[in-house]
């Protein structure tokens, strides 16, 4: 993504990806750029696709939702929903409503199952805690596929237990930050 004058100009690092797009038949658009530790969402508007790129005239930020969360390197566990099989995520970012992990390798979740219940481990230092939820975004970035999760039927109880663990942390950092001071 590279700004000249008024524009963006966005190139597809996979031409492929866009060859057959017909600026005609988007109806709205999205773009996800990841940073060292998080994705960030905008809403974009874009004014041409010409040689396989996109002229953005607007960028906006996706508000994030409106509940606390941690950027958190944490392991974690998806159940394939089909047989139950243990695949090893890594969880990226970890909230109150949702979280973000990726899959690496060959593990991948089929655009079938998304907005369809998944079950996840969310494997803390000292506890482990079982979420439901539905995977409501993903994005390629390198050998990595990145998911949004959004908890769906979560208990009070879980929610209370992922909040005491995810102020634990602010706590631990905020004590490691002041130790560098």
């Amino acid at each position: 993504l590279m700004r000249i004058d008024n524009l963006y100009i966005f190139k597809p690092s996979d031409e492929a990806l866009v060859e057959n797009i017909n600026l005609a038949d988007i109806t709205s658009a999205e773009l996800a750029i990841k940073d060292i530790n998080n994705i960030n969402y905008y809403y974009i508007k874009i004014e041409d696709l010409l040689n396989n790129e996109f002229y953005i005239s607007s960028l906006k930020l996706v508000p994030s939702a409106n509940t606390f969360s941690l950027l958190w390197n944490l392991d974690g566990i998806l159940y394939d929903p089909e047989d139950n099989k243990p695949i090893p995520i890594e969880i990226t970012k970890v909230g109150g409503d949702s979280l973000a992990f990726y899959l690496t390798g060959d593990n991948k979740i089929e655009d079938s199952l998304f907005n369809k219940p998944l079950k996840i481990k969310i494997l803390f230092d000292d506890m482990d805690i079982d979420i439901t939820g539905n995977i409501v975004k993903s994005h390629n970035f390198g050998p990595y596929k990145y998911y949004n999760l959004h908890y769906t039927n979560i208990p009070d109880q879980k929610r209370d237990s992922i909040y005491r663990q995810l102020f634990r942390k602010q706590i631990e950092l905020r004590k490691s930050v002041a130790q560098l001071r």
